[in-house]
């Protein structure tokens, strides 16, 4: 390895953590501010609000991933100045909507270019870049919650993205390894569970049954899903709300319906009531749990995430994301009140159907002309490999595909690896 990208490895993965702590805290004074003020935050200069950006000019972007923004989205950025604070992120793009998108063109960059660098520690520094951009879409979508909390406007689904897992409902493995910036098992995605790196078979399968769930719907995602699905394009973003299409969502007016009371208790029988109606498959693990042997929301909230993985990892990191939210503000809490409860249980439904929809074997003729889900594959499992080992090894990556060494060492070649 070389010193200097040892070096950059670590600063990258340090200043992720710094990033999202200051987004945080600048988030937290800006909320307060807008409270005491009676004045909505806006995304933009508008006429009786105060501009979003306002209050990031202290929160300072990694100098060198400033330079990737601006060589992935040429002429872009106004800003000439090698180091650019959040907020200066958020008046060149004049919306965070702009913002996300350049934060995307940045990632796909980065993808685009994974092959192109022979060096040990390419990989592992190109997964740090890659990491980073992806906080930095993770701050701006806090900073999107911000401004319709602002407004007193309910969360979309999209608001949790990068909390929860792109494949299913849990919590991203990220809580319990903030501080170990080199852990392989730090996920701004994924959980452990579909973590690539963890396991490559959990996670390309539950991937693959997504595409093809989403190739059999009429939803409207399907055109965008057929046009990128053998490409690298399909990115944690994509999968996150699609994951979320197969199973339906009960409004607002709904849910206070079915409303009997104010006290935890209520709120739990509110979403079992509501789970026998949109959730089934959620709702035999609620019958199971004995809620009246339980004595606050979070000790039922607690029991729902662990009857919905019984190996308990996911608890963990919940409790290490709540922290110490007192009972009496649990259930209308926007860290784990009625809302975060009802999206994972609407997002294990959505899992759980995906899952149990008859696969195909194998592809429609015609469908993969060059096989290029086969080709992503055996690319990452060489990037996987070259990180680790320095050398690839054509027979290991027949084992983990189920193909033959002759078949990899064809295909290696072919797209120029070996």
């Amino acid at each position: 390895m070389y010193i200097d990208d040892i070096s950059r490895f670590h600063e990258l993965r340090k200043a992720q953590v710094q990033l999202i702590d200051a987004v945080k805290k600048s988030i937290e004074n800006a909320y307060e501010f807008s409270q005491s003020e009676n004045t909505a935050i806006s995304d933009g200069p508008y006429s009786g609000q105060i501009a979003a950006d306002s209050f990031f000019d202290d929160v300072n972007i990694d100098s060198r991933m400033c330079e990737v923004i601006r060589r992935a989205n040429a002429g872009s950025l106004k800003t000439t100045a090698r180091d650019i604070s959040f907020g200066q992120l958020l008046r060149d793009a004049k919306s965070i909507s702009n913002a996300k998108e350049w934060i995307r063109k940045t990632d796909e960059y980065l993808r685009s270019d994974m092959l192109n660098h022979e060096e040990l520690t390419y990989f592992k520094l190109r997964d740090a870049e890659i990491d980073y951009t992806n906080e930095l879409y993770h701050c701006l979508e806090l900073v999107f919650i911000l401004v319709r909390k602002s407004k007193k406007k309910q969360r979309n689904d999209d608001s949790y993205f990068l909390e929860y897992c792109a494949l299913c409902w849990r919590l991203v493995h990220k809580q319990n390894n903030q501080n170990l910036y080199d852990s392989t098992d730090y996920s701004t995605s994924y959980c452990l569970v579909h973590h690539p790196k963890k396991s490559v078979y959990e996670h390309k399968k539950a991937r693959a049954a997504l595409i093809s769930a989403v190739d059999k719907s009429d939803h409207e995602m399907r055109d965008m899903f057929i046009r990128r699905k053998n490409d690298l394009s399909l990115n944690p973003r994509i999968l996150y709300r699609a994951t979320a299409i197969f199973s339906d969502k009960p409004s607002r007016v709904e849910l206070e319906a079915h409303r009997t009371g104010n006290s935890w208790v209520d709120s739990a029988r509110l979403i079992i009531e509501i789970s026998k109606i949109h959730f089934p498959r959620a709702s035999v693990v609620l019958n199971a749990i004995p809620i009246n042997k339980l004595s606050s929301w979070k000790e039922w909230f607690y029991a729902v995430i662990n009857s919905l993985d019984s190996s308990g990892t996911d608890k963990s990191n919940w409790e290490e994301a709540w922290g110490n939210l007192p009972n009496d503000q649990a259930a209308t809490s926007l860290e784990g009140g009625e809302n975060v409860l009802l999206n994972i249980i609407h997002r294990y439904e959505s899992t759980n159907n995906i899952k149990n929809m008859k696969q195909p074997r194998g592809p429609k003729a015609g469908s993969v002309p060059k096989n290029d889900e086969l080709r992503a594959s055996i690319i990452f499992l060489a990037a996987q490999q070259m990180a680790e080992n320095n050398k690839i090894d054509a027979a290991e990556i027949g084992r983990k595909l189920n193909k033959s060494r002759e078949r990899i060492r064809v295909l290696l070649k072919e797209l120029g690896i070996r």
